[in-house]
C-alpha cells in the first residue's frame, strides 16, 4: 500500500488565533517500509500520524491512499477504511481492565459478531508471536507495562492490516523494553510486508532500528532521506 501526502496542512482555531499544527508537509511511504517520525514537542509528529491515518481530516493539501483520494470518503467511509486497512499502537495501552489479555486482542472482531472459536484461535496467535502465548488469560493490571504493550500490538494486528501506525509505542517504557518493542513492531510488520509509521523522541532508537528517520520542526519537514 502506497500513501502519498503532499503539502498536508492542519490548522486548529483556539478562541479568536489559528495554531498551525501542520504546515505544508509532503511525503510517501511505501509497501514494507519502516518510517519513523521525530522531532520536539509540538512539532507536529502526533498530528501528521493521525493524517494519515485518517484520524483527523487535514486543513489543505492532499492525502492518497494507493489510488484513493481519501477527501473523497465519507466520515462512515473513513472509519471503516481505517478500521480495515490500518492497526493502532498507543503510548497509553488502552486495554479494558475487565478483559483477559486474548479478549482485549479479539475484542472488535466479537463486536463484529464473527465467530468466538475462530477470533479466539487467531488472537492467541498473535499473543504467541509477541511472546505472550502463557499470558493470554491474564487481565491487563497482571501485566507488566512491556507485556501490556505487546498485547496492544498483537490487537493492532488482528485485522491484518497494510500499515500500522504507532504513536510513541515506547513513550511509557524503560530503555530496555523501549528497543525490545520497537524491533518487535518492526519484525512483525516489515517482515510481512506490510508498512510501519512510528511517531517516536527517541531518534536513537529509531537509528539503531534501521528506520527512515522524518525530522519536524515546527510543523515542517526539516529533514527526510527519501530512500531510492
Amino acid at each position: 500500500m502506497n500513501i502519498h501526502a503532499m503539502n498536508l496542512r492542519r490548522v486548529h482555531r483556539r478562541d479568536t488565533h489559528d495554531i498551525v499544527a501542520l504546515d505544508d508537509v509532503s511525503l510517501d511511504v511505501h509497501p514494507g517500509e519502516f518510517v519513523t517520525v521525530t522531532g520536539p514537542s509540538g512539532s507536529g509528529k502526533s498530528t501528521l500520524l493521525h493524517l494519515l491515518g485518517l484520524i483527523d481530516n487535514p486543513t489543505a493539501g492532499t492525502l492518497r491512499i494507493d489510488d484513493v483520494d481519501t477527501a473523497s470518503l465519507s466520515d462512515d467511509q473513513r472509519s471503516e477504511f481505517r478500521r480495515r486497512t490500518f492497526g493502532f499502537v498507543f503510548q497509553s495501552f488502552l486495554l479494558l481492565p475487565g478483559l483477559a489479555a486474548w479478549e482485549n486482542v479479539a475484542l472488535a472482531e466479537l463486536l463484529d459478531g464473527k465467530s468466538l472459536r475462530t477470533q479466539r484461535a487467531r488472537a492467541l496467535a498473535l499473543l504467541d508471536d509477541v511472546g505472550l502465548a502463557d499470558r493470554s488469560d491474564h487481565p491487563p493490571h497482571e501485566l507488566s507495562g512491556g507485556e501490556q504493550q505487546r498485547v496492544a500490538i498483537a490487537r493492532s494486528l488482528m485485522t491484518d492490516p497494510e500499515v500500522v501506525f504507532a504513536d510513541e509505542p515506547t513513550g511509557a517504557l524503560d530503555q530496555a523494553n523501549s528497543a525490545s518493542i520497537l524491533a518487535l513492531l518492526k519484525g512483525l510488520t516489515i517482515d510481512r510486508r506490510r508498512s510501519l509509521v512510528v511517531v517516536t523522541h527517541e531518534p536513537a532508537i529509531a537509528t539503531s532500528a534501521g528506520a527512515r528517520i522524518i525530522s519536524l520542526r515546527d510543523g515542517r519537514v526539516a529533514d527526510d532521506p527519501v530512500p531510492t
